[in-house]
């Protein structure tokens, strides 16, 4: 997957968006070395990151804990890629068991999640600035409303078919020119990349920005560095220095509009990745085969 016909080596290396100023532009949070934002027994520990139009909860549950999830008025996304996995959800509509790596397009509404194992599993949740949105640990961060990030589609509630959509990966093979595995919901996109053994290859990286989104890159297993650089805009004040950050799986990272970045493997042994990004990206979608549900929307 990683090599030099990777989309993102050829977007633009410069910004023409202003970055904020006066703050932390990196945001970092790796799980193994935070205390749980939420752990109410005998629910599951819980972290939660929010973006400007998203949150995050990365959830480790023991078995027979549950967590009750309020509606948020919008299609969310549970990523299950554990594979020792065992959970029950349950819907308004239905009750579905999970027991392999799965991406799950949930309906709007009041949900639950059983473990019936002990099970590690990722809820991205657009946010619209409504209710039941789960609270995140930095959500200070975003207390000034950032314009120069793209807002999120109106909830369409009315037309979802009330059932979650249900995507095994093992149903997913790699085709040639297909970049990782992509699903969408009405306000939300991840994509999960295929897994990796071993270091990502240092002269097949892919160092790129967006204009007017954020990535969230989540890292599910295996040891990381995310590559870092604030271009150099005619504002002076906004130059830094390079960033190359390491992360221990699980762990959040919120990149902003503006900053090169790319991101490797590092060291042996299993890796696995996530981006997340809100709303779905157009140029995603504008490829032929690279959203799995593309035909559900």
């Amino acid at each position: 997957m990683f090599d030099t016909t990777d989309p993102r080596a050829n977007l633009p290396s410069t910004a023409t968006t202003s970055l904020p100023e006066g703050v932390d532009l990196i945001q970092s949070f790796e799980m193994g070395a935070l205390a749980p934002d939420l752990h109410d027994s005998p629910g599951p520990r819980r972290w939660s990151v929010r973006g400007a139009t998203f949150v995050v909860t990365y959830s480790a549950a023991e078995a027979a804990e549950e967590e009750q999830w309020a509606d948020v008025g919008d299609e969310s996304i549970l990523v299950v890629a554990d594979p020792e996995a065992h959970l029950v959800v349950t819907t308004p509509a239905e009750t579905i068991t999970i027991r392999e790596p799965s991406v799950v397009i949930l309906p709007p509404g009041d949900h639950s999640v059983t473990a019936h194992s002990a099970s590690t599993y990722v809820r991205v949740v657009p946010d619209h600035g409504q209710d039941g949105v789960p609270t995140p640990r930095n959500k200070d961060f975003y207390a000034t409303v950032r314009p120069e990030i793209d807002r999120l589609p109106a909830p369409q509630p009315e037309l979802s078919s009330g059932r979650a959509a249900v995507h095994p990966l093992s149903a997913l093979v790699p085709e040639p020119g297909r970049f990782g595995r992509i699903f969408r919901s009405h306000s939300l996109m991840v994509n999960l990349l295929e897994p990796e053994d071993g270091p990502r290859d240092p002269d097949k990286l892919s160092p790129h920005l967006h204009e007017t989104f954020e990535q969230c890159s989540v890292t599910l297993h295996g040891d990381y560095t995310h590559h870092l650089r604030v271009p150099w805009t005619p504002k002076m004040s906004q130059w830094r220095p390079d960033e190359h950050l390491v992360c221990t799986s699980p762990s959040i990272t919120i990149i902003p509009p503006g900053m090169i970045h790319t991101t490797g493997g590092i060291g042996d042994g299993h890796h696995l990745m996530m981006d997340v990004f809100a709303p779905p990206r157009a140029d995603f979608l504008a490829m032929d085969g690279w959203v799995v549900n593309a035909a559900d929307y």
